[in-house]
């Protein structure tokens, strides 16, 4: 189990590897203007196909009087459809290239199989399979993303390769299903039963698209305010972002119990107690982090991914700053989940959202600042207003 357990953890942080390799295979062989395209498309579809995945995986999961699963692939595939159409209405305004739009769509609603599937086997405790083909499914699409450039594919063609080996997991994963988490006789789905599961869905899949809308605020900031190639070079940046999202959400997922513990036994005053070593934790190795990236960041970058992706150090230490108050944001939420206190965090992530993009309206009249630091600021006063709003909220209860 420790070893299925750990392969789970291995494949959560290997998909976000998976992913900054795949920015770096496009930077080196396409350019910065692709690598911009690529995550444009990318931030506005992810908050899209979350909302369209209705968090069914987590229903699936966690429901006492679960419907049966015919009923969870068919709300997902219905669920799936309607983000589809909208990212296509979408792209195809914005004037993106179509084989770009069909491919993203496919790695999308292939990840989606993934997830729900992965579900039964979270279910099921299969932890071997679930972390050995969600590693499996990193390596490989990064396997096959160099191939395609090796050979000198397009940016559609890699991202639909990518798309496939998840479709392939996704096979895989369902075959181990059938027998270590195989499914009773069940009757026809009918119609109610899928209306009633996107209608438990729809709050929890509301929290997370505004949790995913504030996470990609910053590169649909820069996006709008400046080019495909100043959008690339501040996506490689804010993978800055994602690492302190992992780390932020890796250590409240392991003091969560100690956290539900203290406030179980010594109420409020626990809570708070038990809140302030990993935040102490965080706030020291996230400053040591800081420093390193306005030292070296810029260079580093440049280094890694181009002479075109160079940015400044003011961009880098505002992404810096947001990916450790973003990450403390977890804690503090971990304490509001321990209190059941769920429409509180959907009220702060809507706020957070407003204020991100209220702040991207005021930069918008900016004399002669750059598309780059303005996705910093923004990114910077959404984690901000996202942490300091967790935080007075578990501290007054």
């Amino acid at each position: 189990m420790k070893l299925g357990k750990a392969l789970v953890a291995a494949g959560t942080f290997g998909g976000a590897i998976a992913q900054w390799v795949t920015v770096l295979i496009i930077a080196r062989t396409l350019g910065a203007g692709e690598v911009g395209v690529y995550a444009e498309a990318l931030a506005t579809a992810t908050p899209l196909f979350v909302a369209g995945s209705l968090a069914l995986r987590e229903l699936f999961v966690s429901l006492s009087d679960r419907p049966a699963w015919a009923a969870f692939v068919r709300t997902r595939v219905l669920g799936l459809a309607a983000s589809a159409l909208c990212f296509a209405v979408v792209g195809l305004l914005l004037g993106w290239p179509r084989e770009v739009l069909l491919a993203l769509t496919l790695l999308k609603c292939a990840d989606s199989a993934c997830d729900l599937v992965y579900g039964r086997l979270q279910l099921a405790e299969d932890w071997l399979a679930w972390g050995g083909l969600s590693v499996a499914n990193s390596v490989l699409s990064v396997g096959g993303v160099l191939v395609v450039a090796v050979l000198g594919g397009g940016l559609g063609l890699m991202l639909a390769v990518s798309g496939g080996v998840s479709l392939a997991c996704a096979a895989v994963a369902l075959l181990r299903c059938r027998r270590s988490a195989p499914l009773e006789a069940s009757e026809p789905v009918s119609r109610r039963a899928v209306l009633l599961l996107a209608r438990r869905g729809l709050p929890l899949s509301g929290a997370q698209l505004l949790s995913s809308v504030l996470f990609n605020a910053p590169v649909l900031v820069v996006s709008a305010l400046g080019t495909s190639a100043e959008a690339g070079a501040f996506a490689a940046a804010a993978y800055l972002l994602t690492f302190g999202n992992l780390v932020g959400s890796a250590i409240a997922n392991l003091e969560i119990v100690r956290i539900r513990g203290a406030f179980q036994a010594h109420g409020s005053a626990g809570l708070r107690a038990a809140l302030w070593r990993p935040t102490v934790v965080l706030l020291v190795g996230g400053t040591v982090g800081v420093l390193l990236v306005g030292a070296w960041g810029s260079e580093v970058l440049a280094a890694v991914f181009g002479p075109a992706f160079a940015v400044s150090r003011a961009v880098l230490v505002g992404v810096a700053l947001a990916a450790v108050v973003g990450a403390l944001g977890f804690v503090a939420a971990a304490g509001l989940l321990v209190m059941n206190r769920y429409v509180r965090q959907a009220l702060v992530s809507a706020t957070a959202v407003i204020g991100a993009f209220g702040c991207a309206l005021v930069l918008h009249w900016a004399p002669n600042l750059a598309a780059t630091l303005a996705g910093a600021i923004v990114a910077l006063v959404g984690a901000l207003l996202r942490t300091g709003l967790l935080a007075v909220s578990a501290r007054r209860e």
